[in-house]
């Protein structure tokens, strides 16, 4: 089994980024989980059977300005995940979590205050370490985040996006 759950972000528009913060975010957000995955396949494919938690966010689901890299990434993440799970269904169980924003300390190392609807980590952990244990493939804990989840898929991509840009922008520290 493995669990990749790396966190990592910056807060602000992605010109001020650079690129060698860049290049760390996208090894520990995309290629990290890639390569230990990897690492592990071969093994879990000759026992015929493994299983893999992949955290991505639910920012995967709708473009982030002013976190748009940390958005791509577990997007990224999201739909490997979800790709991986139809590819090797038969022997490797794969669940991707989806979760919002969390209490700890997270939002203050990226550059910005928390969010007023951020959850207790100790029951999203605990719940999606039991959808992992049922085998539950996309799992997004609290019913806000679903919601925010759904009203991505339903409005247009450009007014996600600037809901997104609204709601990062508020949350920047000043």
């Amino acid at each position: 089994a493995l669990v990749n759950n790396a966190g990592a972000g910056h807060a602000g528009p992605w010109a001020r980024l650079s690129s060698e913060e860049e290049d760390r975010l996208l090894q520990l957000l995309v290629r990290s989980p890639l390569a230990l995955t990897r690492a592990l396949l071969p093994g879990w494919r000759e026992r015929g059977r493994g299983a893999l938690l992949n955290v991505a966010s639910s920012g995967a689901f709708q473009p982030g300005a002013h976190t748009a890299v940390y958005y791509a990434a577990k997007a990224f993440l999201m739909s490997w995940s979800l790709a991986l799970a139809q590819e090797e269904r038969l022997w490797l169980t794969v669940t991707t979590a989806c979760p919002g924003a969390l209490r700890t300390p997270f939002a203050g190392l990226a550059g910005r205050r928390p969010s007023p609807g951020a959850l207790d980590p100790g029951p999203v952990a605990r719940g999606l370490v039991k959808a992992w244990a049922q085998g539950r493939g996309l799992v997004v804990p609290g019913a806000a985040n679903k919601v925010l989840v759904l009203a991505s898929r339903l409005l247009p991509v450009e007014w996600s996006a600037a809901l997104v840009d609204r709601i990062q922008t508020s949350l920047r520290n000043r």
